[in-house]
């Protein structure tokens, strides 16, 4: 990821109430776009 995109992403987060439907639907897309290859998938309970 270059600076650019690290900014943009960074401010983002910031902006998003991490207990809102959005905040946590953007949070689980980071993070699946980011899991290692092979690393299971986080399940929500």
């Amino acid at each position: 990821m270059d600076k650019k995109n690290w900014i943009l992403l960074q401010k983002a987060k910031t902006g998003l109430d991490p207990g809102s439907d959005l905040g946590q639907s953007f949070r689980s897309r980071i993070r699946d776009k980011f899991r290692p290859i092979g690393a299971p998938a986080k399940t929500a309970a």
